[in-house]
């Protein structure tokens, strides 16, 4: 396995990028390495360097065989081209889903998959999660530079908290998105942190559901049914991810069964289960495309 680190220049990602990221490779799959591209976006040359790795890191683009040219993936297709489903950034739903793909191994986001998906703390410091953090690196690699993994640990905590104290300016916290998802909330006025694992609002009940038959379409082998713990409690699962229990997760598969009858909760030797017709990948299209065009999935 190959971990990555500091990537980001320091940098979380900011609302406009991934549309910019994704538009530029599509005029030019080598732009990322021409000599203006910084001057072509209006950022500086540290700045382009953290859009490049984030388009990446969300897999809104990804590497040809040639290490200069990027092409864009269906996610990126999908979402911010110019039929795009949400190509501005607009629908909270849409981090939700990015912050889903972000995490989902292969993964050049080694600190915020390790943070979300093996670190089993859900009260913590920085300083655990950099310990932890430490740790794992150390079982995989020989040697990680201390500093970059305070760099990760540092940009995590300030790309989902609101605490001021991990922005740099008024810029960074307007411009930071994904704290709209509350998912890292501080402990009063101390250094600690936790995990929200209530009930998202702002997380619709078709986009759990869709990120379901993603995870079981990276499954190695699957039949019609995946149970409700797998969906909770694997690593790489919806309910680590989004930090929700099975309650949210059976809630919100019944609420979109009742518009799509691709899918349905279903129940073996007491254990309920997210049940499926047809191909997962193709369903969580389908799911998708309703949510946001706000209209019927075809079934």
């Amino acid at each position: 396995m190959t971990l990555y680190f500091a990537k980001h220049e320091t940098f979380q990602p900011r609302h406009g990028w991934f549309k910019k990221c994704f538009d530029a490779i599509i005029c030019k799959p080598n732009f990322f390495q021409t000599a203006d591209a910084h001057v072509k976006l209006g950022v500086g040359k540290n700045m382009l360097k953290a859009i490049y790795f984030w388009g990446q890191a969300f897999k809104i683009v990804n590497k040809k065989d040639s290490a200069s040219n990027l092409y864009a993936t269906k996610l990126g297709r999908f979402l911010f081209s110019e039929n795009g489903l949400d190509k501005y950034l607009e629908d909270t739903a849409t981090l939700w889903l990015l912050h889903y793909f972000l995490l989902k191994k292969p993964t050049i986001a080694t600190a915020w998959h390790f943070a979300f998906h093996e670190f089993f703390y859900r009260e913590f410091s920085g300083d655990d999660l950099l310990i932890g953090l430490s740790n794992y690196a150390a079982k995989i690699q020989n040697k990680t530079a201390v500093s970059s993994l305070i760099k990760d640990v540092n940009c995590i905590l300030r790309m989902y908290t609101e605490n001021i104290k991990y922005y740099r300016n008024l810029e960074d916290i307007l411009l930071s998105p994904f704290n709209e998802l509350q998912l890292i909330k501080k402990i009063g006025n101390s250094n600690k942190y936790i995990f929200n694992t209530n009930y998202k609002r702002h997380l619709p009940p078709e986009i759990i559901t869709a990120v379901c038959l993603d995870y079981v379409s990276s499954q190695e082998t699957r039949t019609n049914t995946i149970s409700l713990p797998k969906l909770t409690h694997e690593k790489g699962s919806p309910g680590m991810a989004f930090k929700i229990n099975e309650k949210i997760i059976e809630e919100a598969i019944e609420e979109t069964s009742a518009k799509h009858k691709a899918v349905k909760m279903a129940s073996s030797a007491g254990i309920a289960h997210l049940a499926y017709e047809g191909e997962p990948s193709l369903i969580f299209n389908d799911l998708l495309r309703a949510y946001y065009n706000k209209k019927p999935a075809v079934v």
